[in-house]
């Protein structure tokens, strides 16, 4: 008879009382990481509304002697400080936790494109290790307690 998952991987806080569940170090540190996530674009994204159309100028200019047409560089220009607002206000309350880190490191692949191709090395490398700690956040998702909206487990999990 093969053992079920739950049987052979046991959590060492499943039995504890709820408090000490939520208030769990790695409980803490995924949250701090999510909410670190969340803040970066949030705040990045509110800076760009002051003058959104000198940051969409500016990404054209920072474009226009690469294969990235203005067709594509104008609505992506329009459309980033909206989404990393939204992105960033999703992780910091965890609203569909899953759904905006994979959204979060879609983005942040996005950037790192962009400046691969505008030919700057060291923000895609930030911007890499950025997406390397998304992932690492989705991965610990079972050790995620502070969202608002926990995903729902089947019975035996």
């Amino acid at each position: 008879m093969i053992p079920k998952r739950s049987d052979v991987i046991r959590k060492p806080f499943m039995n504890a009382n709820p408090v000490s569940r939520c208030c769990d170090p790695r409980s803490v540190a995924v949250a701090l990481g999510r909410w670190a996530i969340g803040m970066l674009f949030l705040f990045s994204g509110l800076g760009k509304f002051n003058s959104i159309g000198g940051f969409v100028e500016g990404l054209l200019k920072q474009f226009e002697k690469t294969w990235l047409t203005p067709a594509l560089v104008k609505p992506f220009g329009y459309a980033l400080p909206f989404a990393e607002v939204i992105l960033g206000l999703m992780l910091i309350l965890g609203i569909y936790r899953n759904v905006s880190l994979f959204a979060t490191a879609v983005v942040l692949g996005l950037l790192a494109f962009g400046q691969l191709v505008a030919g700057n090395p060291q923000v895609v490398f930030s911007n890499t290790v950025y997406v390397f700690l998304t992932a690492a956040v989705l991965f610990l998702e079972d050790y995620d307690r502070w969202v608002l909206f926990p995903a729902r487990r089947p019975p035996g999990e």
